[in-house]
């Protein structure tokens, strides 16, 4: 967006216009120190880079899966520069730490619907 030269501050209106506002149970307080990495994170919770992979399945098939095997970095940059944040060590070690821990939740998902 910003190489089409959407300014910075329309970009976070949209951004911020597309995210639904909280259900009060799910309310929950974000510390300041962690506030730019959750807001980069719901910018790219859902730009996962995705693999294929085929396993030999009962009766002779194939079972075809596709898993998520971690953020895609250049929009997790796009991202963060599209939001003002600089994307300094301590920021990206925290995306990472998220980031781990939805690879977890996923792969445990997968694992109980197997």
């Amino acid at each position: 967006m910003i190489a089409a030269g959407i300014p910075p501050d329309q970009i976070r209106r949209r951004l911020a216009e597309r995210r639904p506002p909280p259900a009060d149970e799910d309310d929950f307080e974000v510390w300041a120190g962690n506030e730019a990495a959750v807001e980069l994170w719901t910018a790219v919770e859902g730009r996962w880079i995705w693999v294929t992979h085929g396993a030999a399945a009962s009766m002779g098939g194939m079972m075809i899966e596709s898993v998520p095997v971690g953020l895609d970095m250049q929009a997790v940059d796009v991202c963060a520069r599209a939001l003002g944040l600089t994307l300094d060590r301590d920021l990206l070690a925290a995306l990472t730490v998220m980031e781990g821990e939805a690879l977890t939740i996923m792969a445990d998902r997968r694992a109980s619907r197997r």
